[in-house]
């Protein structure tokens, strides 16, 4: 069992999933799906700053 959204500001670019055992599942529309391991935290400034 998952549980899936698709974000209006990401409409058309993909899917994001939590599994059961809270594993986030990225599927991407044109590549393929990207597992989010935990604790993940994004970059706050792009790689120049």
């Amino acid at each position: 069992m998952a549980l899936s959204v698709e974000v209006p500001k990401f409409y058309g670019q993909g899917v994001l999933s939590m599994t059961t055992n809270e594993v986030f599942v990225w599927q991407d529309k044109r590549r393929s799906p990207k597992l989010i391991p935990p604790g993940y935290r994004p970059p706050l400034f792009p790689p120049v700053f």
